[in-house]
């Protein structure tokens, strides 16, 4: 092995000290630019969607399974959504006003095509699915099917007959916080079959 003389390792470390000199500014400048990438993409992010951006920046991320016995469960259920009243006639109230005359009377016509159209082509196709497992994504890209999904609508406006299927929700539980575990820890969402919520919005615009 060959040894270097005193001049020789002096020579080395320097060039050593200004190899790594280089390397710290190569370093600085490649974080220098990331932070800009990063910076530019946040902005553009931002401009796109506001909304999720926020949510993203700011909401605490969401874990946990929900731990508690079947039967708590379903009481909870129960409690929300059922009322022992239901049944019960509400009779004439004293002094309650009745309705004014319409001003525009109500768009009895049959559901249009054009109208289940829009309603399809403005909703998101990764929205939740509900029980069908069917997604918007199915009539978004098969034109045909929300032909035959507006006929069977056209048929339930004019019987005024709704299928129980549109009628019932499924759902899940939402971690509200980090290590969920209790009932309080979590929200419930509702969730609807697709061709039932097509149904119902196309409704609003008609009365």
């Amino acid at each position: 092995m060959i040894e270097a003389s005193g001049e020789e390792v002096v020579a080395i470390e320097e060039l050593m000290s200004q190899a790594r000199e280089d390397i710290g500014k190569l370093a600085k400048t490649e974080m220098k630019a990331n932070r800009c990438r990063e910076s530019k993409k946040a902005w553009k992010n931002f401009r796109e969607n506001p909304f999720k951006f926020t949510k993203m920046v700011f909401v605490e991320k969401t874990s946990g399974s929900l731990k508690i016995p079947e039967e708590e469960l379903e009481e909870s259920l129960r409690a929300i959504y059922s009322d022992p009243d239901r049944d019960i006639q509400v009779g004439s109230m004293d002094g309650l006003s009745g309705p004014q005359e319409l001003e525009v009377p109500f768009d009895l016509c049959r559901i249009r095509l054009a109208e289940v159209q829009a309603i399809v082509r403005k909703a998101r196709a990764k929205a939740v699915r509900g029980p069908s497992r069917i997604t918007y994504a199915v009539y978004k890209n098969c034109p045909e099917l929300t032909k035959y999904l507006w006929n069977l609508m056209a048929g339930v406006w004019e019987s005024g007959d709704i299928l129980d299927s549109w009628c019932i929700a499924g759902g899940i539980y939402i971690s509200k916080g980090k290590d969920s575990v209790s009932l309080k820890q979590f929200r419930w969402l509702s969730l609807l079959n697709v061709e039932g919520k097509i149904f119902f919005v196309q409704c609003l615009p008609k009365d």
